[in-house]
């Protein structure tokens, strides 16, 4: 009998010595397996970054897209777009930032892809030289010290904390009815912003009070990819006059 006993505690022993291994074995699979699972996530969501991002050739032909049309301005009085191809035919949005000096000397731009890039930089450029209503119309004799921004945007997308906004990461865009304000990612980097000046000047730019962020105001946010004529000077592929 005690035998018996012996045998059936043994294989009782057996059974959950069995058991946790297995289980063990398992878990340490589930882990293992979410790590690749991880693994490929940030592999794919990498490679579609990349993907997307501008080459330097389109870059560089933006920006000169952009001097050109503000110089066809002057001249023509319409923009200037070559043939385009690639990601810069596609429809995209994007604004343009004028600076003379280091100072702000106009920035327009669209938040919805209704023409191609290469288009969309063309209009913008001009609407920045000529139709910012901050600004009096660029002089042909400011052309010179202008330096052109570019700032390719992503698609905005509305968010329900304030608190996701990241500042030097995110352009904001302020709703509410019928008025609404922009600003884009390197604003608040520019002026050594906070998030709550970041969001509060957001509001004044759409002309409502300033803490609407804190209410019922609608706020978006998205990326862009910003590069400007300064970044390429030193390169024999960019040059203002070719």
């Amino acid at each position: 009998m005690k035998k018996l006993e012996k045998y059936k505690i043994s294989i009782y022993c057996g059974n959950v010595f069995k058991s946790t291994i297995y289980a063990v074995l398992f878990a340490f699979s589930c882990v293992v397996l979410i790590k690749i699972i991880k693994f490929f996530l940030l592999l794919f969501l990498f490679l579609f970054y990349y993907i997307d991002m501008l080459e330097e050739k389109d870059k560089i032909l933006l920006l000169k897209i952009a001097r050109k049309s503000i110089e066809n301005y002057f001249s023509i009085g319409k923009e200037y777009v070559p043939e385009l191809q690639g990601k810069i035919a596609e429809p995209g949005r994007a604004f343009v930032t004028l600076k003379e000096y280091g100072n702000l000397r106009g920035c327009i731009g669209y938040v919805e892809p209704i023409y191609p890039l290469g288009l969309t930089v063309s209009k913008a450029a001009i609407a920045a030289a000529f139709s910012d209503p901050r600004f009096p119309p660029l002089s042909r004799d400011e052309l010179e010290s202008i330096d052109i921004e570019i700032s390719v945007l992503t698609e905005p997308r509305e968010i329900n904390n304030p608190e996701e906004v990241e500042v030097g990461k995110h352009g904001i865009i302020i709703e509410k009815g019928l008025q609404r304000g922009l600003l884009l990612p390197q604003v608040p980097v520019e002026y050594g912003w906070g998030l709550e000046e970041f969001l509060t000047n957001g509001c004044l730019k759409a002309g409502l009070e300033p803490n609407c962020w804190r209410r019922d105001a609608r706020i978006y946010v998205f990326e862009a990819e910003v590069f400007s004529e300064r970044d390429f000077l030193k390169k024999d592929a960019y040059n203002k006059n070719k």
